[in-house]
């Protein structure tokens, strides 16, 4: 961590502080909210530090902390009326940003905003529940061997347990092993709860070409195995490239 960043970060006070890495707009790239438009709010920080991982720039923190009114203000000017906040990062569920997190998701609940929080799967949801209960929808990874970490089945189940009504499931899909790894998984928590889609997301890695390839063989591996998945392609990569992180 920076020594520029306070030590009082994660400490629940009457003005908590996020380690922010940008605010912008953006329109939905991925999952089942493709095309909206949306305040995208990036925090830094995250210790999962996967292989595919495409905002490189935000792991680590690297910037003094903002105090979450600060932020607030940043979102209304930068949102241009939107009423539709995306929290990723990072990771906005690290230990160290959650306090600033929670105090967030209040202020922009009572300002009308609806909230989408990307979440890498990895957290316990009883150590995540504060936010979870707060946010409109939550975006969980159930990550896959080619990215270094893998899902749990058990944090999976208790996802499914307790938010069904507002949670997507996604999965990036680099080759055969992680389609298999995600159909086992999928499985292992039959009967599926049938309002909660899992995205399938085709690794489009930095510096590659569109990987039409390994596109075409995720929509074979789903029609032999059941169709039990939707595929999506990243939409914001097939417009600007795979280099770009504020789109």
């Amino acid at each position: 961590m920076s020594t520029s960043t306070p030590l009082t970060l994660s400490v629940s006070n009457a003005s908590p502080l996020l380690a922010l890495n940008k605010i912008y707009l953006a329109t939905e790239g991925e999952g089942i909210n493709l095309g909206l438009p949306e305040i995208l709010v990036r925090l830094q920080g995250c210790a999962i530090n996967c292989r595919y991982c495409d905002t490189p720039a935000a792991l680590h923190i690297k910037r003094p902390a903002l105090p979450v009114k600060d932020v607030l203000g940043q979102i209304k000017t930068i949102g241009k009326g939107l009423r539709r906040v995306s929290l990723t990062g990072g990771d906005p569920l690290a230990k160290i940003q959650r306090p600033g997190v929670i105090a967030l998701c209040h202020l922009l609940k009572e300002q009308g905003y609806r909230i989408n929080l990307e979440a890498h799967g990895l957290t316990p949801v009883e150590e995540a529940q504060e936010v979870y209960d707060v946010v409109d929808f939550i975006s969980a990874d159930f990550k896959t061997p080619s990215g270094g970490k893998v899902g749990q089945i058990d944090l999976l189940r208790s996802l499914l347990a307790k938010y069904p009504h507002k949670l997507q499931i996604k999965s990036v899909i680099m080759d055969e092993k992680d389609f298999n790894f995600v159909l086992a998984a999928y499985r292992a928590c039959s009967p599926w709860p049938l309002n909660v889609s899992w995205i399938l997301t085709p690794a489009y890695n930095l510096g590659e070409a569109l990987p039409q390839k390994r596109i075409e063989q995720i929509y074979r591996w789903n029609y032999l195995s059941g169709g039990n998945f939707r595929v999506i392609v990243q939409q914001h990569k097939l417009v600007f490239g795979p280099q770009r992180d504020d789109v």
